[in-house]
C-alpha cells in the first residue's frame, strides 16, 4: 500500500510531519506544534483512506462502463462493482472502526468543533451509524442490479422499446 498524504493541521495536503507519537494532527497540543494525532485516529484516517480508495475504483469502473466497456462486459462489470463495493462497505462497518470512534470521543471533545479533524469524526461517525444498518450483500446487490439496468436501459432505448428494460426495473 502506498503512503498518502494526510491533512496538516492547516488543512492542505502536504505530507505530515512526523513526531514521536505519528502525524502531526491539530490537537489540543501547547505552544506552536500541535499534538499527535492519537493512535486510534490515525488508523481511523488509513482505514478511510482505504476505502476511498475502493470507492474510486468502483467510480472509475462505472465510468469505463459508460464510456469503453463493450457490451458483452457487462454482466462481468456488474460482479466487479458488487464486490467492490461490498469490500469498501465491508472495511467501512467493521467492528473496530466502531471502537476507534468510541476510543476518540474524549480527543473529540477537547478539538475546535468547526476544526478539520473534529468535521472527519462527526461525518464518520453519522455515516458509520448509518452503513451498519445495510447488510453487505445488499450493497452488493444494489450495484450489480444498478450496473445490469443500466445496460438493459441502453439496450431498450437503442431498441425503442421498453420490455428489455422492464424486468430489471422491477428488480
Amino acid at each position: 500500500m502506498q503512503d498518502r498524504p494526510l491533512s496538516t493541521p492547516q488543512g492542505d495536503a502536504a505530507e505530515p510531519q512526523e513526531r514521536a507519537g505519528g502525524p502531526v494532527g491539530s490537537g489540543g497540543g501547547s505552544g506552536d506544534r500541535p499534538a499527535p494525532w492519537p493512535a486510534a485516529y490515525a488508523r481511523l484516517r488509513e482505514r478511510l483512506a482505504q476505502v476511498a480508495d475502493l470507492e474510486a475504483a468502483g467510480a472509475l469502473l462505472s465510468w469505463d462502463e459508460e464510456v469503453y466497456m463493450p457490451p458483452g462486459g457487462a454482466e462481468a462489470r456488474a460482479e466487479q462493482k458488487a464486490t467492490i463495493g461490498r469490500l469498501a462497505h465491508e472495511l467501512f462497518t467493521a467492528p473496530e472502526v466502531g471502537e476507534w470512534l468510541e476510543e476518540l470521543r474524549e480527543w473529540e471533545a477537547t478539538l475546535d468543533p468547526d476544526s478539520t479533524d473534529a468535521g472527519i469524526l462527526r461525518v464518520t461517525r453519522r455515516e458509520y451509524e448509518r452503513a451498519r444498518k445495510v447488510p453487505s450483500e445488499l450493497v452488493a446487490e444494489l450495484l450489480r442490479a444498478g450496473s445490469q439496468g443500466y445496460h438493459a436501459w441502453v439496450e431498450a432505448r437503442q431498441q425503442r422499446r421498453f420490455a428489455p428494460f422492464a424486468g430489471v426495473l422491477a428488480r
